[in-house]
């Protein structure tokens, strides 16, 4: 199967931002050899990755109101001090940059969670499992070992190398939007 991957222009009938390709070369840089097998798997696990992104709650609004994936994205600020990866809008490689991102461009931390997340779901965790009881587990107890979660711990798994990656593209969990009609 032929990904259809998103480029930043509005791909019609787009499944991915990262392609196997991308992933195959961050993981290589980063020395990580559990991003092997066959190329669908991969996909697969890229295209689930995506699902997982989808439903996280983004900064800005999609560029089109009936795009199939969560970026492009228009109205996402650009952190004080992050700095933009290569030479565009004027700005020199590592100069400091505040606005807004392009509406035609995926950060590259964006297409790296995409790849982290992908890794994960090919080594069979699934980051969007069912949670029994909402997940709120008091106790588990299996032979003499017992697992006890604090009364204020969350229902799931973290994936903090995903959270890290994205942070700077998501709303807080403490954040309302405001529309004045």
């Amino acid at each position: 199967m032929a990904l259809v991957v998103e480029t930043g222009a509005g791909v019609t009938g787009a499944q991915t931002l990262a392609d196997t390709a991308y992933a195959d070369a961050y993981f290589t840089l980063r020395a990580i050899s559990d991003w092997t097998g066959e190329d669908a798997a991969k996909e697969a696990a890229l295209v689930r990755a995506m699902g997982y992104l989808w439903g996280l709650s983004w900064l800005g609004a999609p560029v089109k109101y009936n795009q199939p994936l969560c970026w492009p994205r228009v109205g996402v600020p650009i952190n004080q001090g992050c700095t933009r990866s290569y030479y565009q809008d004027g700005f020199l490689m590592g100069q400091t940059y505040t606005g807004y991102w392009p509406s035609n461009e995926i950060p590259d931390a964006i297409l790296q969670a995409q790849c982290e997340a992908a890794l994960r779901y090919l080594a069979g965790t699934d980051m969007l499992p069912d949670l029994a009881r909402g997940g709120q587990i008091v106790m588990k107890r299996v032979d003499i070992i017992t697992t006890q979660y604090a009364s204020g711990a969350p229902a799931g798994t973290r994936f903090q190398a995903v959270e890290a990656l994205l942070r700077p593209f998501l709303k807080s969990s403490a954040s309302v939007d405001l529309v004045r009609g």
